[in-house]
C-alpha cells in the first residue's frame, strides 16, 4: 500500500523528468524547473486522489458488506444441503 503513495509518484516524476529533459532541453536550470513542476503536479494529483479515496471508500466498502455476507451464508447453506443433505448441516 505504501508503494501506491510513495514509490509510484516518485517513479512518475523521474520518468516525466527524463522525457522532458530529452525532448526539451539539456540545461541544468531548466531541468530543475521541470523537476519542481512535475513534483508539484504529481504530488497535488496524488493528494487529490488520497482525499477522494478517503471520502468514497467508507461509502463503497460499508454498503455491500451486509449484503455479501448474507449471500455467502445462503450459498454456503445451500451447498452443504445439496452435498450432504439436511443432516450435514447438523453435525
Amino acid at each position: 500500500m505504501a508503494s501506491n503513495y510513495f514509490m509510484i509518484p516518485i517513479l512518475n516524476c523521474i520518468y516525466a523528468l527524463l522525457y522532458a529533459e530529452q525532448a526539451l532541453s539539456k540545461s541544468v536550470l531548466l531541468t530543475l524547473v521541470w523537476a519542481a513542476l512535475f513534483v508539484l503536479i504529481i504530488t497535488g494529483l496524488n493528494l487529490i486522489g488520497v482525499q477522494a479515496t478517503a471520502r468514497t471508500n467508507p461509502d463503497i466498502a460499508d454498503a455491500p458488506c451486509p449484503w455479501s455476507s448474507g449471500v455467502f451464508v445462503v450459498v454456503a447453506i445451500e451447498y452443504v444441503a445439496r452435498i450432504h443433505g439436511i443432516a450435514g448441516s447438523f453435525p
